[in-house]
């Protein structure tokens, strides 16, 4: 038993500039509203999102300008991933990395 889902809502963690999903084996879902983790939209040299090691995580769901201006993302070790979806603007100045095994 543990963390299945994750759900946040829209235009939250504004000028948060980390977010690490790591190791979190029961999680199957995680779906982030609109406006979140971003403080500007404009260019910046900061900013980290990663998710990995869950082995379990399907489905992938990012709303219209969160994260928008992150610098970096990845990815890796998601052996279940079936769907991710972006909205609008995400990650739009982010270097992204997608790694698996």
């Amino acid at each position: 038993i543990g963390l299945k889902r994750i759900e946040i809502g829209n235009e939250c963690f504004n000028y948060v500039r980390e977010f690490v999903l790591d190791g979190l084996e029961s999680l199957e879902s995680l779906k982030i509203g609109r406006y979140c983790f971003i403080i500007d939209g404009n260019e910046r040299d900061d900013g980290i999102c990663r998710i990995t090691n869950c082995p379990n995580l399907r489905q992938l769901e990012i709303g219209w300008y969160s994260f928008e201006d992150f610098k970096s993302f990845e990815l890796s070790n998601l052996n279940s991933i079936q769907s991710i979806k972006f909205g609008y603007r995400c990650f739009e100045y982010a270097d992204f990395s997608l790694k698996g095994e």
